[in-house]
């Protein structure tokens, strides 16, 4: 088995919801239940929460055994790429001589998860690891984007319509076309991303060329916003 490690990154910026990541979420803060996660999953050898705050990563060892590493100072605010904060880590453990094959990313906004899955995750990764750059979990989207627009400004405040379709394949008129005869479209969770550290080094990107599709039966939780902790919190 090659050595994953897992990572949580929680910046302290939130706009929607001041310090969202530290918010309680049944009984924990919420970044606490993403670190439980990865320290529960056998085939994830060390765990890592990635902070711009020092409050946080006081606050989650009070919950986890976790290193405590060089907060990061750079790529925080709002328009920051998972491929800048991985590029950054990487630097931090390269440091610290931390060898690492693959990163197990695990957002602190999808508290709700099995350390199983990361397991099968993983595994599955590990049988494919020769074909893909990254792994992504997924799940089949309520709605088809074959059915979706682009707008541009119009005369009298109107709307210009450009189908997404256009884009997706060239199906001609896919807008009024059954569900059923249009292509399957998933979309990604963020319950579990796992990305080669090669990916990040080589292509400077934080998914690659191929990802690997791990599909989901169900949709997760993720948490933007103060009523979605209202909503999920004591289900």
């Amino acid at each position: 088995m090659r050595n994953y490690i897992a990572v949580v990154p929680a910046r302290s910026g939130s706009k929607g919801v001041a310090d969202k990541n530290i918010q309680s979420f049944r009984g924990q803060p919420l970044l606490v239940h993403s670190l439980r996660h990865g320290k529960e999953a056998k085939f994830v050898n060390e765990v890592f929460l990635w902070t711009d705050s020092a409050q946080y990563l006081d606050i989650a060892k009070q919950h986890v055994d976790i290193p405590d590493i060089r907060l990061r100072t750079a790529f925080i605010d709002d328009f920051a790429t998972d491929y800048q904060f991985l590029n950054d880590l990487l630097q931090e453990l390269k440091f610290l001589a931390i060898a690492v094959d693959a990163i197990v990313l695990l957002r602190p906004t999808t508290p709700v998860r099995e350390a199983t899955l990361i397991d099968s995750c993983v595994a599955k990764f590990e049988e494919v690891w020769d074909f893909y750059d990254s792994l992504r979990t997924v799940c089949v989207a309520d709605k088809t984007p074959f059915k979706m627009w682009f707008a541009d400004q119009g005369p009298q405040n109107s709307l210009v319509g450009r189908p997404l379709s256009n884009l997706l394949g060239g199906i001609v008129d896919s807008h009024s076309l059954p569900r059923q005869a249009l292509p399957l479209v998933y979309t990604q969770n963020g319950a579990v991303d796992i990305i080669k550290v090669e990916t990040i080094v080589k292509k400077g990107s934080s998914a690659g060329d191929r990802i690997c599709l791990y599909t989901m039966d169900e949709d997760m939780i993720d948490i933007d916003s103060a009523s979605d902790i209202e909503k999920w919190d004591t289900k």
